[in-house]
């Protein structure tokens, strides 16, 4: 336990030293140049695209919770949604996004079970929708770059979500595992509390069809959020054709969700090195774009997020 407790510590640092070697690799000159050729005419689109990002998200989430029969107003799920983002910025593999779960909790006076299912079907349209973009990237890219290692990592990443996900959605196969970890693991004082909040969890689950509209919305909101990064390279003068840009970046958002930094960092942007360096764009360019379009696509709306939970 203690040697596990020791490794969580040292995780979330090894992408923030991957970045600072990039960027000693790269040259913090090179970087510098990179921001300082800005132009920032590009950036205003960048900016304006996160607002119609965010109210798509909200959108997914109220129309999951609407089929769970949780009404909630679309303004404060905008407001919930911020919070979210500023507590998922701070977390390796953006785990506190789940922070959300407490206020419509609280909001619509549901168990811990009921509003727990709408933030993971969220979530997992997030990322069914992400791989999907980025198994399109993996063809594009292929006339390109040939990286055997991001090739395997993704496709694992994605059969191994899929089959996840399907586990999930099947009631009778997670009640099954359930009852063994309920059996072995749950001290008895709390085995009524958690089978109560399985039932609650899978109680007013949406169908498999009601997950189509969420799906499509999701996949709209990443490519406006990658649009906006993509202006943010032309910003910086890379010549990267637009339809490889948009499906190759999910790539690196993918590895950068693996829980050993915080927001990416690091492993997102050698991920992009490998990727778009074929296209002519140099080191010190990309980290200097990654980490633009990380303020605009990311930081901007959770610093949002954060004066929301200050008020809270």
């Amino acid at each position: 336990m203690e040697k596990w407790k020791n490794l969580k510590k040292i995780l979330p640092v090894i992408g923030i030293v991957i970045l600072i070697y990039i960027i000693i690799r790269s040259g913090p000159e090179r970087i510098a140049e990179a921001f300082y050729s800005v132009e920032v005419l590009y950036l205003l689109p960048a900016l304006l695209l996160i607002i119609p990002y965010i109210l798509l998200q909200t959108y997914k989430w109220k129309y999951i919770l609407d089929r769970q029969g949780i009404r909630l107003g679309f303004p404060y799920l905008v407001k919930v949604y911020l919070i979210g983002t500023f507590y998922s910025m701070l977390t390796p593999g953006r785990l506190g996004t789940f922070m959300r779960i407490g206020y419509i909790r609280e909001k619509a006076e549901k168990s811990l079970g009921e509003c727990s299912s709408s933030v993971v079907l969220d979530k997992a349209m997030d990322m069914l929708s992400l791989f999907a973009i980025a198994i399109i990237g993996l063809g594009l890219l292929a006339g390109y770059v040939f990286d055997m290692a991001l090739i395997t990592v993704t496709i694992a990443g994605f059969v191994l979500f899929v089959a996840a996900l399907m586990f999930f959605m099947k009631r009778e196969l997670s009640a099954r595992v359930m009852r063994i970890v309920h059996r072995v693991m749950v001290p008895r004082r709390m085995k009524e509390n958690a089978r109560e909040a399985f039932e609650h969890f899978y109680g007013n689950m949406p169908g498999t069809g009601a997950l189509i509209v969420p799906f499509v919305v999701t996949l709209a909101g990443w490519l406006g959020v990658y649009t906006a990064s993509y202006m943010v390279a032309l910003s910086m003068g890379m010549n990267i054709p637009f339809h490889i840009f948009v499906t190759a970046f999910p790539i690196a958002t993918i590895i950068g969700l693996i829980p050993v930094t915080v927001s990416g960092f690091g492993t997102r942007e050698a991920v992009l090195i490998a990727m778009f360096s074929s296209f002519g764009a140099g080191a010190g360019s990309i980290v200097a774009m990654s980490i633009l379009a990380f303020v605009i696509t990311g930081l901007a709306p959770a610093l949002v997020g954060a004066l929301l939970s200050l008020r809270e």
